[in-house]
Parts: structure tokens; sequence; C-alpha cells
């Protein structure tokens, strides 16, 4: 079913696992470490960080091991944790002791440069590997942080806790910007879809996937046999998840389907990485099996190539990853015409050759369970294919109708185009108003008059042919508008293919008007949509698309003219119009300045943050991320007074008062204080609490504040 390239074998449970272009490295609960060349698999280093501390749980999850090759291990002894580097061995970088109580779980964004500390006192710190020092602190949860996942691009974080809530936090505005109720603990979670949604798996067994923009459920899928514990997107369509149990589980996250279980000989698995095609699946025995998941991809390309779709299945067989190719879409072209074909075999009781032609299909579950329907349904596709035989059409019409599934095969669309063609010729011996042809049209007519989904269209033919002539005239003059009109007071003439062939060219000229809008080609898009409003059934659609392209022209105008409120007051009005090009260049120089206001920040110089960041101040858009490097500012100029031992001139009360009217009396704050042991004049009830404070409030140069 797949291929195991190497079996690595270490001691402990494999907590943390991180796979570079030239290295594995792998870290255990037993603070063991240890360090693989990734080409020969051989060990280049094998150490022990330390003797004197207990062996962590075997599913902990506060040892992250980061892109640039940085070690984040915590102790059960102590509340410091370390931050490490891998050079030719280990070497302490930092100590940090953030939360009040254990830390529970970390993670490193995919930049390398940002750690995530989540504790069991509820409190989640970002450590800034630059800066080494906290730069952001999430509201304290009111239970342990269980999880935290970065997305790809390291724009967006998922923080879930305890209690069975996710937020979901923006890198970019430093905000939250969603809220996810889960149905239980989550134990894990990956951003798919441009971050659009989130999959999680959870304590309960289930697999999910949250719509973040909606906040809600947009599809439950299924249960797992046992607890789930790790997973991991391989592309676009799918993801792995991997449980306590010895089973791996491949999942078409698109349609939330599994495609198939995979039976372990080991059991307890605890992280999967993917990376240069092969899969790592680390246990808590300390295994690592390493899994060419493109193991034979050239013999299934070229199999595919020719259409050989027998040793293309066969090439599955062996190695089930295949089956999340794209290059699988093959399959799904050729699949209408073989079960077309399988159900004829049927039909004709040769089902040991039907099943031949499908077999290799039946990697997909779903393609399976389509032909087993069928066997099931044997004796209705027998009667449907006498009448087709015994060219009694109308019988095999009311046949379809009762039994809906016969609509999808081959044979109704070729009973349903001959029956098009004869209400064609019947509309056309109606349109030359001859009795003797008008008698004839509804002598063939009749025969279709008691088929269900015949009976109205036929009725109307017979009974106001002038419509439907009026109706090919529009047409033929291009005058959709007063044929859509004409179908909106008559709708029975939707049952029509010429109104089937009206909706085809309605769609053609929206993608038209799509690629247009794309193209920021706004005059030409508002004249094709102008065009499109002649076609009813395309008008919510067009008038949406009218109110938004006067929106991308209203933007546009604004960035032209380096209007900055207007332009951050339209983006906050509408999120959607965060992802336009001009937009993202034009915040790309807000962000550029924030980096540079970042260097004053961390020397606690506000005065120059102020002259730097002054156009985007008073902007809403970008208050919350300008207020992180303020926050940064007022705590690096607290901290130099705590350093210097000067405390005897500061009014600490007053400072505070101060500090928490921007920012509340927050995590960050307590953990300086903390770090210096203080025991000055101060209660958290000084403030009013209000995280958000500055967003009433003018930033100032300094919040000190001196005893005079």
């Amino acid at each position: 079913m797949f291929e195991v390239v190497k079996s690595l074998q270490v001691s402990g449970s494999v907590l943390a696992l991180k796979i570079s272009p030239e290295k594995i490295f792998t870290l255990t609960n037993q603070y063991l470490y240890i360090v693989y060349d990734k080409k020969s698999l051989t060990v280049l280093d094998n150490k022990k960080i330390s003797n004197k501390f207990e062996n962590k749980y075997a599913y902990d999850k506060s040892f992250a091991i980061s892109s640039k090759s940085d070690f984040f291990i915590t102790t059960t002894e102590s509340l410091k944790s370390h931050l490490m580097k891998y050079g030719e061995s280990l070497s302490n970088v930092a100590t940090i002791e953030l939360n009040k109580k254990a830390v529970y779980c970390s993670s490193f964004n995919h930049a390398g440069d940002i750690l995530a500390i989540g504790g069991e006192d509820g409190k989640l710190f970002f450590y800034s590997l630059k800066d080494k020092k906290t730069i952001k602190s999430l509201p304290t949860q009111s239970d342990f942080i269980s999880n935290i996942t970065f997305s790809k691009d390291d724009k967006l974080v998922a923080v879930s806790s305890f209690n069975k809530k996710t937020i979901i936090y923006s890198c970019d505005k430093a905000s939250e910007i969603a809220v996810l109720q889960c149905s239980e603990v989550v134990e894990a979670s990956i951003f798919i879809d441009n971050n659009s949604k989130l999959l999680t798996v959870t304590r309960d067994k289930k697999y999910t996937i949250h719509s973040i923009r909606m906040g809600i459920e947009a599809k439950y899928s299924f249960e797992f046999r046992e607890w789930p514990t790790a997973l991991i997107d391989i592309n676009e369509k799918y993801s792995v998840v991997g449980d306590r149990g010895n089973s791996l589980y491949i999942i078409n996250h698109q349609k939330g389907t599994i495609l198939t279980t995979i039976g372990l000989d080991n059991k307890g698995i605890v992280s999967l990485k993917i990376e240069s095609g092969r899969l790592y699946v680390a246990f808590v025995d300390g295994e690592i099996k390493i899994i060419d998941i493109n193991s034979n991809l050239d013999k299934f390309t070229l199999n595919l190539k020719l259409k050989n779709f027998v040793e293309a299945s066969k090439l599955i067989e062996k190695n089930i990853f295949l089956a999340t190719n794209e290059l699988t879409a093959e399959f799904d072209k050729e699949w209408i015409d073989v079960l077309s074909n399988a159900k004829k075999l049927l039909v004709a009781e040769k089902r040991t050759e039907a099943e031949d032609i499908v077999k290799p299909f039946f990697f997909d579950i779903e393609k399976k369970d389509e032909f087993i329907f069928c066997l099931g349904n044997l004796n209705h596709f027998k009667d449907f294919s006498i009448l087709i035989e015994e060219k009694n059409y109308p019988e095999a019409f009311k046949l379809a109708d009762k039994y809906e599934f016969l609509k999808k095969t081959k044979d109704f669309e070729a009973i349903e185009k001959y029956f098009l063609k004869i209400f064609q010729h019947c509309k056309q011996l109606f349109t030359k108003n001859d009795p003797q042809g008008i008698e004839s049209a509804k002598k063939i007519l009749a025969t279709y008059s008691q088929v269900p989904s015949k009976r109205i269209l036929v009725n109307n033919l017979m009974i106001r042919y002038k419509i439907f002539i009026l109706a090919e005239k529009f047409i033929k003059e291009r005058n959709f508008k007063e044929y859509c009109l004409l179908v909106q007071n008559n709708p029975f003439l939707k049952d029509e293919e010429i109104y089937n062939r009206v909706i085809t060219i309605g769609n053609n000229t929206l993608n038209h008007l799509n690629i247009y809008e794309q193209e920021q080609n706004y005059p030409k898009a508002l004249e094709v949509a102008h065009y499109l409003q002649d076609f009813l059934s395309f008008k919510n659609i067009i008038d949406k698309k009218i109110e938004s392209i006067a929106k991308y022209e209203k933007l546009l105008h604004k960035i032209e003219d380096k209007n900055l409120h207007d332009t951050y007051k339209i983006i906050k009005e509408d999120s959607q119009l965060e992802i336009f090009p001009p937009f993202l260049t034009l915040h790309e120089e807000f962000l550029e300045l924030k980096e540079e206001a970042h260097q004053f920040a961390n020397a606690g110089d506000a005065t120059s943050m102020l002259s730097c960041l002054n156009p985007y101040l008073n902007i809403d858009y970008t208050s919350d991320a300008i207020a992180q490097e303020f926050k940064l500012a007022y705590l690096a100029q607290i901290k130099s007074y705590l350093a210097n031992s000067i405390q005897i001139v500061i009014n600490w009360k007053e400072t505070f008062v101060l500090y928490s009217s921007f920012f509340g009396i927050d995590n960050e704050l307590l953990s300086l204080l903390d770090s210096y042991k203080f025991d000055g004049d101060f209660t958290e009830e000084q403030s009013s609490q209000n995280p958000k404070g500055y967003k009433n409030k003018t930033f100032v140069e300094s919040v000190i504040v001196l005893n005079i």
C-alpha cells in the first residue's frame, strides 16, 4: 500500500521533528536530540541535553524545532524554558520564563523568527527570536492552551484552548479576526484554501472543516477509531491524520470524505511531517517511518498518459498516496464512460466483465459505492434498457422520473436528445400555422403528455404555441431582455433546450466580465455587466458585481490619490477588498514603516515612532498593529527604569495608570514586573483593564511619570 524507505529508531517519544534540506532533527521526551543526514540517513549528532529532568509525557506538546534549527525545550521541574541553537551542537541562546504555570504547547512560525508559547495558565505569548523578547500576548483564556498552528504564510495563527474555543489571530493586523467554537479540545489543526478554512481534529475523535470568515463549521466529515494526534496536508485536496492507535487516514478535505485508512505495524503516532515527497511518521516508542509518497510516480504518469488505467491502478495498490496526486483527475474524466459501459454489461448479465472494467477505479470509495448502487438497482436498469430497445421512450421517461438515478445514464442522455429534436420539429410545424401540420404535431406530442417531467412543457406547446414562437423570435434577434421577460412570465419555457443555451451564453459572458475585473479594466467590466442585466436570471449576481466594481473603482481612485484615511476606511468596511493588488502594494509601505518603527520601539524611542508612523496614527485599520509597537516601546521604557534601579524618582502608580489606560494591565506588563520581582505601588485594580484603550487615546512620547 506504500513504500517505507527507512525506519529510524530513537530513544523515547518523538515530541519534535523538523526536516531541513540537509538534516533531520528530532527531540524526544527523554531530552535526547538526534540529528540525521537527510540523504544518507546516518546519525550526525546524538546527545542528551540533561540527565536531571524527568521524562516528558509521551504526547507532550511543549517541545519545538524551528526551520532555522532553533530548539525550544521546557522542563517538568521548572517554569523556565530554554531556547537553544544547533550549530555543531546545541547551545543555550536564551532562558524564557513567561507563564505562571507550566508551558503546555509551543510552535515556531514557518519563517523561524517567531515562537508562540502557550501555558496551563491560559496565557499565550509571541516571542521574537531576533529581538530576544516577547512582542505580543493574547488575552488570557479560561483554560490551558491546547494547540498552536501558524498558516503557511505566517499571516494567521490558530490558538486553541481547553475551553474548546479556537482564536484566529492575524499577525499583520495584530488582532483577533475570528473565534471558532469546536466540539471538543483541539489536538491539531491546519489552514487550507488560502487561509479561508481551518481543519481541526479533536479529542472526541472528530475531523471538522471550519469556515474562518463565517465563524461556523463548513462541514462535518466523520469520526476516527482512536484519539487523533497529528494532522498535515499533502496538497490542496488531501490531508493525513494520525491517531494514538496504528492508523493513518487519508482525507479529501475538499469533499470532506475519507480516501482510505492505513493500518501500520506500530501504535501511537505523535508527529507527521512531509518534505520533498516523503512522509515522516513519528511514534511514541521512538520509531520514525519514512514513506516515499511519490514512489512509482513516473510510471503512474506514463500509464495515465496512455490511458492504461489498469496498470495505473496497480501502482496505486503499491502506493496509495498516488491516489492523492492531481493526475488522478484522469480517472474522473474516464469514469462516466466506464460506468456507462459497466451498466450495459450488467444489463446483459455480464457481471464479471462489468466488474473487471470498474475495478481499477475502486481506490476511490465514491466510485465503488456508485457501482454497488448500480448492482442494487440492476432490475431498474434492465427495465430501462428494454424500454429504450423497444423505442418506448415515453415509458422510459416515466421510469426515469420514478428513479432519478436513471437520468445520470448515457441512455437517458440519448433519449433526452431525441425528445428535444422532435419537440423542435413540432414547434416548427406550429410555426407554419398549417392545420394539418399542427394536427400532426399534437399527435406526436400527445404520446409525451402523460410523462410527469414533460407534461407541462408539452401541454403548453400544444395550447400556447405562439409563446414558443415568440421566444424563438427574440432569440434569433438576440433580444435577450424581452426573451427573459417572456420566460419570467411563462416559467414553462425554462424546460426548453433553448433556455439552457441562453444560460450558457450568460455564463460565458460572466466569465469575460470576471476576467476584465481581474485585469482592473473596470470600464469594460461595467459595459459587460450592463449587457448582462438583460439576462434576468443573472440580475442578483450582476447587481452585486456592479456594486463590487464601483467599490474597486472608488478604492483604486483613493489609492492613486494616496488618500490613506479613505483607503483604509473602505478596506475596514469590506475585508474582501484586502486582496486587491493595488491595496497590497500600498499597504506594503505601511509594513515597511512599521518595521522601521519596530527598531525604535525596541529602544523605547516613542518620539521617533510618532514621527515615523504619523500618517497612519488616526487610521482604525492599522491601529492594532501600531499599538503593538507602542506597547513594546512603553514596556522598554519601564524596563529601562526597573533595570537601572532608579525607581525612587518614578511615580509607579501613575505610570501604571497611564500605561493601562492604553493597554490595560496585560500579560506583558505582569511578566516584566515579575521578572524584576517588582513589589512597589502596584495593583491590577488601578486600571480600567481595557486592552484597547488606545483606540480612544493619542499615543505619548513616554508613559514614565516622574515624582515632582
